[in-house]
């Protein structure tokens, strides 16, 4: 009796061992390839007044930069003109309360929400192609 529990045990055991030893992964399955991240294009209206020919640099060079036979430890030590340009003081600041972003939709379907997130309740459903302006 004694000898028929042993045999009885080794027997689970060694199922129990092959069974835990799983499968082998299937070789003739390639590496999931996965799309790559790229920009999508959201065309943008220029702001009210201003004319794309209108736009001016934010920062330019002083009339003494350094020239190439310059030596980069003399350059180091020289005091270079800070590179920031600030606007003219007889121009007020443009604020814009006007909401003159479009928003137009490249994907076939997006969830409209109350909110920023997915915490937030769908309010609406929007296809591709459906324009909303920008107001926050």
């Amino acid at each position: 009796m004694k000898n028929c529990y042993l045999h009885l045990t080794l027997l689970l055991t060694t199922l129990l061992l092959v069974a835990c030893g799983g499968a082998q992964a299937d070789a003739s399955v390639g590496p999931v390839v996965i799309r790559g991240v790229h920009p999508t294009f959201t065309p943008t209206m220029a702001a009210p007044g201003q004319n794309v020919g209108q736009i001016q640099p934010v920062a330019t060079l002083p009339a003494t930069a350094l020239s190439a036979s310059t030596p980069l430890a003399d350059a180091a030590s020289s005091t270079a003109a800070p590179l920031t340009q600030s606007a003219p003081a007889d121009e007020p600041a443009s604020q814009s309360t006007t909401g003159a972003g479009r928003v137009v939709v490249n994907t076939p379907l997006v969830n409209g929400r109350e909110g920023p997130g997915v915490d937030y309740p769908i309010v609406e459903i929007v296809e591709r192609g459906q324009e909303f302006d920008v107001i926050g």
